[in-house]
């Protein structure tokens, strides 16, 4: 039992980890999509989701991508999520930079309010 419980440890610490060096790799990315007058968007990296109408499943919407992406627009930057820690990489991003659909906030028991109580964000007028 107490060698199951070290592999769950080590998985789930695993999955934070790779959370960590996902938002060390993306969050200074600036996305490169040209407008129509040539210049680049420059948007930030942020954690964003499809609608439900798009994709099936809860976290199979999620999907790193530019702050300034706006429905059916092409050529913005777009990273998929692999298998991480959803609530470690929302924490890392901030509730600034996560525009993530509240049903799969919901669904994985998530909530910016609880995060602040709990002393994991900071206060925003703190900022």
């Amino acid at each position: 039992m107490a060698e199951q419980e070290k592999r769950v440890a080590t998985d789930i610490n695993s999955l934070i980890l790779q959370a960590e060096v996902v938002y060390e790799g993306y969050k200074d990315h600036k996305c490169p999509r040209l407008n129509v007058k040539g210049y680049q968007c420059q948007g930030k990296t942020v954690v964003r989701s499809f609608s439900l109408e798009r994709r099936k499943g809860t976290i199979e919407r999620l999907f790193i991508g530019c702050e300034h992406y706006q429905g059916r627009e092409k050529g913005h930057m777009f990273f998929s999520i692999g298998n991480i820690d959803i609530p470690a990489l929302l924490r890392k991003f901030g509730p600034r930079r996560a525009y993530v659909h509240q049903d799969i906030l919901d669904a994985i028991s998530f909530s910016w309010e609880n995060e602040e109580n709990n002393g994991t964000l900071k206060s925003l007028t703190s900022i």
